[in-house]
């Protein structure tokens, strides 16, 4: 068997040369915005994000993914979580702020 022990580091390369002008700025706060959800069926679920100052990169997308499939929540109901999020140079993020489930009937979108 052939071990490619370059791999991660190619990898890092490739997603730098290619993404890299999307990439986060180390230690910078976002302000932003995410709405997710849990389905009937268990799953965390991604519905929309507003991040102003941020551009999609492969990056955000995993941190972002990862936060929303960590999250404890309850089958059925729609979250929004309003805060910041920082990406450090260690590669490692951070989102904070609060999460409150959404009311639609009461217009908690608007």
């Amino acid at each position: 068997m052939i071990i490619d022990i370059y791999a991660e580091k190619k990898k890092k390369e490739v997603m730098e040369d290619t993404w890299g002008h999307l990439a986060p700025i180390p230690n910078k706060k976002y302000p932003g915005r995410i709405i997710f959800c849990c389905t009937d069926y268990g799953e965390n679920v991604l519905i929309s994000h507003l991040f102003e100052e941020l551009s999609d990169s492969p990056w955000f997308y995993e941190d972002i993914s990862y936060f929303v499939y960590s999250q404890n929540l309850e089958e059925g109901k729609i979250y929004l979580f309003d805060g910041w999020y920082k990406k450090f140079k260690n590669e490692n993020c951070r989102f904070s702020g609060k999460t409150k489930v959404l009311d639609l009937s009461k217009g908690d979108l608007k």
